[in-house]
Formats: C-alpha cells, structure tokens, sequence
C-alpha cells in the first residue's frame, strides 16, 4: 500500500471516526462535569506517578490533593484510578504505612487502611466493577459492584495480591501474594491462592 499523506489520512479516518464516537458517549454517559474533574485527575495522576518522586514529596502532593495520610507512611509509585468520582480524599491511612511500586489503586469508593499496614508492590485494590458503558451487552448479566475497602492494622498484603470491592481485612491477617481476595479475611488468619482461602 502506498503511504503518501493523503492515503494515511484516509486509513486513518475510520480508526478517527471510532474514537470521536467513544469519547462522545463517554461524555454524554458521565457528563461535562466529570468529565473535567477526569481531566484534573489525570494530571495529578501523572504528576505522582514518576518512579523521580521521592516518598516524601509523593506523599505531600497526595496530601495537598485531599488524602489522610498518618505519620511516617510511605507511597510509593502508584496508579490511582477514578479520582474523578471522589478524588484522593476518598483514600485514609494509618501511621506507618508501606504501598509499593505499582500498586493499582481504584478511587471509585473509599479505601481505609489501618496503621502499620504493608501493601506489597503490584497490588490491586478495587473499589468498583463494571463492564463498560451503560448499553455493553453484558450489563444485565455482570450487575455494575461499588463498595469501599477497609484494610486493618499490621495487616499485610502479598505482591500481587488483587482485593475485591467491598471487602474487609481484618487485623494482622496475611493475604498471600498473587491472591484474589473476594470475601472478608478474619484477623490474624492467613489466606493465599485464587480465590483466597485460609491457609
């Protein structure tokens, strides 16, 4: 095929057309509002992901962006989603805290983390499901799911490990890495595997 300019601009035409149409609906599904607090989010996001920002000036952005941060915590590289829908006010935590690098961090719904809590590098925590816009086809058989997360004191979770909405865990309970996390884990008890189960 030839690629002069005006063929590219016609290959690339439908692939515009495509994209014009999702970020259309996008707008109409969440309305010009949010779509502006989305915009605000993204930069904050892309401020405090650089792997450069040190922990403490991370965590003093965060600050300054409406999250309680307890003492001596520390944050590492993190992806922070749905910031539009509450922003980072809707994440607290304790004194003494450790999040990892990469952890993927859904701000959909409130997140509470005790004191001395560790979260281990590439851990997800979610706080919402759904499969898309509101005419996916699978929106009758997938119900959309939005509840927060509590995570207890001396609480750790293993690399990897992905918590589901609305899930609590409780104190000094131990969440093996790579683990699916659906139900309540109980204090003190260890769970591992997919999905998580006392070991």
């Amino acid at each position: 095929m030839d690629y002069t300019p005006d063929n590219r601009r016609r290959v690339l035409t439908p692939m515009r057309c495509a994209t014009i149409e999702a970020m259309s609906q996008a707008l109409r599904e969440i309305g010009v509002g949010r779509a502006l607090k989305y915009c605000a989010g993204q930069f904050q996001i892309a401020l405090l992901k650089s792997e450069l920002l040190l922990s403490p000036f991370r965590v003093i952005l965060l600050k300054l962006f409406g999250m309680t941060i307890g003492k001596d915590s520390v944050i590492h590289a993190c992806t922070f989603f749905n910031v539009y829908r509450g922003g980072f006010s809707k994440m607290r935590t304790g004194h003494h805290c450790f999040i990892g690098n990469e952890c993927l961090i859904d701000l959909a719904e409130t997140i509470t983390l005790g004191n001395y809590v560790t979260i281990a590098e590439r851990v997800s925590i979610l706080t919402h499901t759904s499969v898309g816009f509101s005419d996916h086809p699978l929106h009758g058989k997938i119900p959309a799911v939005m509840a927060g997360v509590r995570i207890g004191n001396g609480a750790f979770i293993g690399l990897g490990a992905t918590i589901m909405p609305g899930v609590t865990i409780g104190e000094n309970a131990i969440v093996g890495a790579c683990s699916l996390v659906r139900e309540n884990v109980t204090a003190g008890v260890t769970v591992a595997g997919i999905p998580a189960r006392p070991v």
